[in-house]
Formats: C-alpha cells, sequence, structure tokens
C-alpha cells in the first residue's frame, strides 16, 4: 500500500480531515488492494492458457492446411498424368498399327510434359507451403503483439 503518511498528509490537505493509520478506510483500501492483486493474478492466469489454447489451435489448423495443400496437389497431379495417359492411348488407337511408332513417340513426349507438369506442381507445392508457414508467422506475431499491448 502507498505510504500511509503521504496519503494522512494529502487527504488532510485536499479535504482538512486528519485520518489516523487505524482509521477503517484505510481497512477498506487495504481490502480492496488485495482483491484486485488476486484478480488480477487470476486474470494473468486466465490470459495464460488462453494463449496457450491458441497457440495449440494456431499449430492444428497449420498442420491440417500442411496435408490439404500436399492431398490436392498430389490428387491435381495424379488427375493431369490419367488424362494425359488416356488421351495418349486413344490416340495410339486411332492412328492405327501404321503410325504407332509416331504414337509411341508423342506418348513419351506427354510423359516428358507430364514430369515437367509434376514439378511445377511440386514447385507451387513448396510455395503454399512456404506462404502457409509466413502466414502462420505473421498470425503468430500479431496475436503475439496484440497479447502483448
Amino acid at each position: 500500500m502507498k505510504d500511509m503518511d503521504n496519503i494522512i498528509k494529502e487527504i488532510a490537505l485536499e479535504h482538512g480531515v486528519l485520518l489516523r493509520k487505524e482509521d477503517p478506510a484505510f481497512l477498506f483500501a487495504s481490502i480492496n488492494e488485495k482483491l484486485l492483486a488476486h484478480y488480477g493474478e487470476q486474470l494473468v492466469i486466465s490470459q495464460t492458457d488462453q494463449q496457450k489454447a491458441l497457440g495449440i489451435v494456431i499449430e492444428r489448423n497449420n498442420e491440417l492446411a500442411k496435408q490439404a495443400s500436399a492431398q490436392m496437389i498430389t490428387k491435381a497431379a495424379h488427375y493431369v498424368h490419367d488424362q494425359i495417359y488416356n488421351a495418349c492411348s486413344q490416340l495410339s488407337e486411332l492412328i492405327g498399327k501404321d503410325v504407332r511408332a509416331e504414337g509411341l513417340i508423342l506418348q513419351r513426349d506427354l510423359e516428358q510434359f507430364r514430369s515437367t507438369l509434376v514439378n511445377q506442381v511440386r514447385t507451387v507445392h513448396w510455395l503454399l507451403f512456404g506462404m502457409t508457414s509466413l502466414t502462420t508467422a505473421l498470425l503468430g506475431l500479431w496475436l503475439g503483439l496484440y497479447l502483448a499491448r
């Protein structure tokens, strides 16, 4: 509690009333100070618990985003592969026996294209992973600054 002698002086100067250290007003002020300290501690504990829970949620969402990105890119690559493979098969049948050699060359070229496309999809996957990580880091920074104020 603030120095009682100074409080007594300030009240005497401001209100013209002389209090004693045993005065009930000091009892109430002391009780109030202890209640504020207690509830302040409870608030800090609650805020810490909420901060931990939010960190867990953010981490889980980050993991889910990574998994969803990986699955989406993998499915897209498989779909593209299947479409290219099916197109090559149909083309080979249409061309017939006489030009099958040309069809095989085209199919090989399309497989190389698919391979290049899969590599590009992987690059996009890593880009999305980087963006997700950056977003999570920025969200964590924002949360830290928000909770710090």
